[in-house]
Formats: C-alpha cells, structure tokens, sequence
C-alpha cells in the first residue's frame, strides 16, 4: 500500500508540475528563450549535492502547455517574458521525492510580477483538485485531500510562499497520508518551485534545500 500509494502521488506530481510549468496557453508568459538565461535555470535547479547520496535522479516530463486554473483562479501571465526554463527531480527508496522547477524571466520586474500573479492563497485549493483527479485516475483505492493551505516558507529570497497538501489513500483496513509541500521563491530575475513528497510525514530538511537553490538564483 505505501509503496504504490507514494508512486501515485509522485506519477500525479509529476503530471502536475509539466502542466504548472510554462506552456503556450494564451494567458501564460510568453517565451523567448536565450542559451545564457536556459544555462542559468539549469544550474539553479536540485543538484544532487542538494540532497544527498540517497537520492537517485528521475526524469521530469515536458510542458502539456496549460497554466494551472481553477474556479476563482484564472491568472494572466501574458505581459511577462520567460528567457530560461530548466527542471530536474530526485526520488529515494521509500518514496520520498524532490522535483524543482526553475524559470528565469527576461527582467527582474517581470520575476516580481509574475510571482505577485500566481502566489495566491487559493493555488493551494488549485493544486488539490488536479491531484484528487490524478491520483482518482490511477489508484484503485479510495482518495481524499482533507488538508491544502498556505503554510510558513523558508526565508530565503526576496519573496516566497509555501503550500501543503495531504493525500490520504485508503484500502480495506490500510490508510496512508502522503504530504505534499510546494515551496515557491522568487530571486533577482528568477522563480524557483520545489516540490516535496513524503509518505508518513513532511519532508524534513526543506528550509536547507531551499536555501541551497536560492543562493544560486539571480
């Protein structure tokens, strides 16, 4: 059960984060990619010095091109401009997971923007819904999201917000809760997401991870 429950919710993370990552929605920024700014994004991205030697590299999938939009929530990005886009992700034995997601935007003006744009409250409830239906999809067990809200961010860069999500999945007698914390920071002219997967409990170590790829952002 814990074993498939955690693979669940990493396949939907997964799923989810190329759906949130830039595509060519109307509303979403436009892109306008330089080899400088995409060298930048990568080498800001979770290094495997981040996070240790326990941890293996897995492959994260390409943009399906939608923002993430849902009632009360229809964010227009379109006046900001994406100049670098990187992404890498780590798993261990057990399920735990760290995906991250780096865009770095033309100015730091648009960076500012666009984060004031999209760290809402509600994305919290946004990235809920997505999820349920993933994991809805893919488990033959029964599926609850009874916990998404903001929560407190690690204080690193000039601006940050965090959510926590809490799948609960259930067969027979057997209930296992997978937490889910996505912790958002914007730098200089970059925005930096990282996703954390743990069964059980939270991820521990976060704030130090965090801080790790924010002294790389600019």
């Amino acid at each position: 059960m814990r074993r498939f429950a955690v693979a669940a919710v990493l396949c939907a993370m997964t799923l989810l984060l190329a759906t949130a990552a830039s595509g060519r929605d109307p509303g979403l920024e436009k892109l306008q990619l330089r080899a400088a700014d995409v060298a930048l994004a990568k080498r800001i991205t979770l290094r495997p010095r981040d996070v240790g030697a326990s941890w293996r590299p897995i492959r994260i999938p390409n943009s399906s091109g939608e923002r993430l939009v849902c009632p009360g929530f229809n964010p227009d990005f379109s006046r900001f401009t994406i100049s670098g886009k990187g992404s890498s992700g780590f798993t261990r034995t057990g399920g735990a997971s760290i995906l991250s997601s780096v865009e770095v935007y033309e100015s730091r003006a648009d960076a500012i923007g666009d984060f004031r744009v999209g760290a809402k409250p509600i994305v919290a409830t946004c990235l809920k819904r997505p999820l349920e239906r993933e994991l809805k999809a893919s488990a033959l067990v029964k599926v609850s999201v009874p916990f998404a809200r903001v929560v407190a961010a690690p204080r690193v860069g000039d601006r940050r917000i965090a959510y926590r999500i809490v799948a609960r999945l259930e067969a027979a007698s057997t209930q296992l809760d997978v937490y889910l914390d996505v912790v958002v920071v914007q730098r200089g002219r970059s925005i930096a997401a990282l996703f954390f997967t743990g069964p059980v409990r939270s991820l521990p170590g976060q704030a130090q991870i965090a801080s790790s790829v924010a002294a790389r952002m600019r």
